[in-house]
């Protein structure tokens, strides 16, 4: 073999091995803002042939700033949920402890809990984040078959998924919630609510305080 050769080995083998150690030395997500606002300018919970949209809009924090690439690990929490009314296709209430709902003030049932899931995409350039949220809860109320209908959903045993879409910059696109949520309660009149809806809609995610842009970046 040649000294050219030899050279060109080793720089080839330098490469890989660099680029194998910033990728294994990547363990951990960074979040640019601890606190965050997701609003959603129409979050769709449809079952039964029926659609309801609403103006939602949540708060909360993530526990830290940098986050271990850990599945089903506690990152955060959802400390505040308001819907805006009215909503069309029906009507929804979130279980907060404030909102007035049809029989008296809503339960309240949170923090909603945020876990990390998974990623997107190769490391080191991934396209998105999975989080998990679980311990949601609402009032959903519409009129099925001719009937009117009131019940309480929920994740009892587990979590929807919410995806944070991240561009190339590492800055945070998008927040959409994607999942299935079940009928804990029926509330009446009618016991005639489906016996699980699916959420659907796509938010953006900012700093609390700032109004700033979050980003994810890898560590």
């Amino acid at each position: 073999m040649s000294r050219t050769t030899r050279l060109l080995v080793l720089t080839a083998a330098a490469t890989m091995l660099l680029a194998s150690t910033t990728t294994a030395s990547a363990r951990n997500l960074s979040i640019s803002e601890q606190s965050f606002r997701a609003t959603f300018s129409s979050l769709e919970f449809g079952g039964g042939g029926v659609t309801i949209r609403c103006r939602i809009t949540v708060e909360g924090s993530f526990h830290t700033r940098t986050i271990a690439k850990v599945a089903n690990s506690l990152v955060g929490a959802i400390t505040r949920a308001i819907i805006a009314h009215p909503c069309t296709g029906g009507e929804a209430w979130a279980d907060n402890g404030t909102e007035t709902q049809p029989l008296g003030t809503a339960p309240n049932r949170l923090p909603y809990h945020l876990q990390y899931e998974s990623f997107v995409g190769t490391l080191p350039n991934i396209t998105a984040a999975n989080l998990l949220i679980s311990r949601d809860s609402f009032v959903a109320q519409a009129t099925i078959l001719g009937l009117s209908c009131r019940g309480r959903y929920g994740r009892p045993e587990n979590a929807i998924r919410a995806v944070a879409t991240r561009e190339a910059g590492g800055a945070i696109t998008s927040f959409t919630p994607n999942g299935t949520m079940r009928l804990v309660e029926q509330l009446g009149p009618n016991a005639v609510c489906t016996a699980e809806g699916n959420f659907s809609g796509v938010g953006a995610v900012v700093n609390l305080s700032t109004g700033a842009r979050l980003t994810i970046t890898l560590i």
